[in-house]
């Protein structure tokens, strides 16, 4: 049993853990005790789970290329884990989903990619400017901040290969696997 270390980073009636005094796989068991003219209460236990609650931070280095295989065009998306992510170990597993949308417009597409830290989007609008982002969650946890909005701009003179964003852009994105 350990009392709170700190009750004033995170605002009145809170307790602040940092990661000084907390450990990945371990579950705590947090009690509140409340004492007043009335007398002393203690709540239920309250389990945590630190790894199920940590917010990685966002993916780094998108980068973007317009590329073109058997006469069709598609951009190539490749990012980095967060810097401070040891995914080599594989202790914390990240899982990314990326997002596009042409300039300009309100609704993103997005797409779940799984563990890979590429991917090619087929399907585009050609001569559109798009802004494309990605984010990353543990395998226990919370999804990251959207990472640093990256800018594409694809050429005309290409094969049309179908339109992305028509009818208010409910027509789904054609994505594939590296």
């Amino acid at each position: 049993i350990n009392e709170c270390l700190d009750y004033r980073t995170a605002g009145p009636n809170s307790c602040y853990f940092d990661k000084k005094h907390t450990n990945l796989w371990t579950t705590y068991n947090i009690t509140v005790r409340a004492t007043n003219e009335l007398g002393t209460n203690i709540s239920d236990p309250h389990y945590v789970d630190v790894a199920s609650i940590v917010q990685p931070a966002a993916p780094v280095d998108l980068s973007l290329e317009v590329k073109q295989s058997a006469g069709t065009l598609y951009l190539w998306a490749k990012w980095s884990p967060p810097p401070l992510v040891n995914v080599r170990l594989r202790w914390l597993v990240l899982s990314y989903e990326l997002r596009l949308k042409p300039e300009g417009k309100e609704e993103w597409q997005t797409v779940f990619v799984g563990q890979q830290t590429q991917y090619k989007v087929l399907k585009l609008y050609h001569g559109l400017k798009y802004v494309v982002q990605v984010r990353c969650i543990p395998d226990r946890g919370e999804w990251s901040e959207w990472s640093s909005e990256s800018y594409i701009q694809i050429p005309n003179g290409y094969k049309h290969m179908g339109k992305l964003f028509k009818r208010k852009m409910y027509t789904p994105m054609v994505l594939s696997s590296p």
